[in-house]
């Protein structure tokens, strides 16, 4: 669902809008033969009362206005399908992105009354906005370094205490010893501290190894775990394919089985909405069995999907549900399936022909 926007008359008209400023607007829509193409359809001054009485009431236009020195976007979408309602929401995202206008700058309106709503909201936000204060920024605190002061007058003369202590002297022979036992202990005091700094050396060696080797048999773990996860996913995965294939098989031939047990009563195109909740363009046989879905034509003889029609099958009105023109549901017991044609004619006539095969 990518969006064209190569119309050269766009960039003119967007040129063109900047320079006249406040008021000033462009449209775009679609043009008759395309559906992600956008061209410029009329552009102007004075704003959106210049434009909302004007309004059509049969197509998607894309209103681009300058407001308050502001682009903004406004979606016209008036009552169309919910495809074409859909498809333009996505387009005016793109168109935003491609303008650079923001998600608050951008509205959608269906009636004049939205436009005048889309055009006081955005008063309201381009008036009441301002640009967040920034607090004063906050004076550096600067730390003084403490000062140290020495006091030089408690300096005392120690030449006494020095002639003192040569009387203090011992050169007895207990003195000696004294001095002999006092270097051995010190020795021995020495010696301990060095064994203990050894024995806490290996300590720190061994603590080490233990830490490395727990750190190997953690990552050797992980690695087994993760292989073993990895061969189990695989495995898994093959199964899961194995029984697609299986499923598919089982799904195609209990079709055929359906196909060839019935005559078939109607064929024609159809849109039938798949599991991806796309809606898909496909062909189709009717019988007395089981509305058969083609992906190309019937020529293939090579179904997608069949619907088996029973007793239990319930054949009503989808509207509410998926909000599609001509569209219903049929359902039982082992699924759902949503479908529609191009008008009620051909609704009413595939309706009524689905409920006589149920009814066999």
């Amino acid at each position: 669902m990518s969006l064209n926007l190569v119309d050269p008359n766009i960039s003119k008209a967007h040129n063109n809008l900047l320079d006249n400023g406040e008021g000033s607007w462009f449209t775009l829509g679609y043009p008759s033969d395309s559906k992600d193409q956008l061209v410029v359809m009329s552009c102007g001054e004075g704003g959106l009362d210049s434009i909302k009485h004007s309004l059509p009431d049969d197509h998607i236009l894309f209103f681009i206005l300058c407001q308050h020195t502001k682009l903004i976007e406004i979606l016209w979408c008036p009552e169309v399908g919910g495809v074409k309602k859909a498809r333009a929401m996505v387009h005016a995202r793109a168109v935003a992105a491609h303008f650079n206008i923001s998600t608050s700058n951008t509205h959608s309106a269906s009636s004049v009354d939205d436009l005048s709503a889309a055009k006081a909201k955005n008063d309201t936000t381009l008036n009441g906005s301002a640009p967040p204060s920034r607090p004063p920024p906050q004076p550096k605190q600067v730390i003084e370094p403490p000062t140290t002061v020495q006091n030089l007058d408690t300096e005392e003369d120690d030449t006494d205490s020095i002639v003192d202590g040569y009387h203090d002297v011992d050169d007895t022979p207990q003195g000696v010893e004294q001095e002999d036992l006092v270097e051995r202990q010190r020795i021995e005091e020495a010696k301990r501290i060095e064994f203990e700094l050894e024995q806490k050396r290996k300590g720190e060696v061994e603590e080490r190894r233990r830490v490395d080797e727990e750190r190997r048999r953690v990552e050797q773990e992980h690695k087994i775990r993760v292989e073993q996860e990895q061969r189990m996913r695989v495995d898994a995965e093959d199964k899961r394919k194995a029984g697609i294939v299986k499923q598919k098989s089982l799904e195609q031939e209990r079709m055929n089985k359906m196909i060839s047990s019935g005559q078939v009563a109607l064929m024609g195109k159809l849109s039938a909405l798949t599991k991806s909740n796309i809606w898909r363009r496909r062909y189709f046989e009717l019988s007395s069995k089981a509305l058969v879905l083609y992906k190309e034509d019937l020529s293939s003889k090579t179904p997608i999907q069949a619907i088996p029609l029973n007793k239990s099958t319930e054949v009503v009105d989808s509207y509410e549900e998926v909000l599609v023109k001509n569209s219903f549901k049929l359902s039982n017991k082992e699924e759902d399936l949503f479908v529609y044609v191009d008008d009620a004619i051909s609704k009413a006539k595939l309706m009524e022909a689905v409920q006589s095969a149920v009814n066999c």
